[in-house]
This record gives structure tokens, sequence and C-alpha cells, in this order.
């Protein structure tokens, strides 16, 4: 049992738990986290983003990163989408991370869709991730899993802009 020193109920409640509408939006990621799957035969990444502007500001978008599985074809996924979210804070082809804390703090741009699942409710998902440069959403290419190595810092170079707009940015 967890302690919750006489917590007082107040009447601050959250309103809203539809899904962000399809689009792009600048977030930070607040939380990532290694977990097991159930099944204990796997990990994933479960990242938390909070949109940093515009109308849907501080509303949270939740995705789990498939990290290691029997199943090769779902790792090869997960590892694809986890490269491309570090390529999009700024890590290089190459460069390590050796903890999910290391993911957090980070802006980048998520661009979310809706998922719909039988007997769900419809939940919003990343469909893609972009560098949040101050030229733009630039898309970052999914690439082969990076060789384990030490761990480096992500390059704090800019990235070139392909001139998209997104609308975060306009």
């Amino acid at each position: 049992m967890g302690n919750l020193d006489n917590y007082q109920v107040t009447d601050e409640v959250v309103s809203d738990f539809t899904p962000l509408p399809v689009d792009k939006y600048l977030a930070s990621i607040v939380e990532a986290e290694l977990k097991q799957t159930k099944a204990g035969t796997g990990s994933y990444i479960n990242v938390k983003f909070e949109v940093m502007d515009g109308k849907f500001k501080g509303r949270w978008v939740f995705i789990m990163i498939t990290f290691t599985n029997p199943n090769s074809t779902a790792q090869e996924i997960g590892r694809k989408q986890l490269n491309t979210l570090l390529q999009a804070i700024g890590y290089g082809v190459g460069q390590g991370i050796q903890d999910t804390s290391e993911l957090t703090g980070h802006a980048v741009v998520i661009e979310v869709g809706i998922e719909q699942n039988e007997g769900y409710a419809p939940k919003n998902t990343v469909k893609n991730y972009f560098s949040a440069n101050a030229q733009g959403a630039v898309p970052v290419a999914p690439s082969a899993p990076a060789p384990t190595a030490a761990p480096v810092q992500p390059s704090a170079a800019p990235v070139e802009s392909n001139d998209v707009s997104p609308s975060w940015a306009q």
C-alpha cells in the first residue's frame, strides 16, 4: 500500500480524454521508461510526450516502442521507430544511448494519428518524428539499428530544412 498523506479531494478534474486531431505537434519528451511485456518475453519503451504549444498545449500523447521481442519483425519495427526518434532529437548514426532517461527533455515534432481497435475507444498514435529545429520540421528516414557504442552526446548542429512548414510553425 502507498501512503497518500491524507490527500484532500478538490474540484480539479481531467475533462478531456478525446484523441488529438491528426496533425503535427511540437512536443517534449517528459517520460521514457523501459518496461517488460506482460508475458515477460520482451520489453518496450513507454514514452510520454507533452504538446508544447498551440490549442492543445499541455496535452499528452503516449506511445510504446518495442525494444526486445521474440518476433524478429516486431523487434525490427520497434528499433526503426527508436532510431527515427533518436535521429529527430539529434543523435547521429552510430551514436549510442545507455538509458531511457537520456530521451527526456528533448523537443521533437510528432506526427499524430488516431488508432481505432475493436472494443476500445480511439486513441492517438505517433506515426513519425521530425526534428524540432528553428527552420521547420525535417523528416527523418528510419535507418538500420545503430551498433552498440559508447554514449555520445547528441549533435547540436542544425539540420537543413526542406522548406516544409508544419502547422505548428505557422
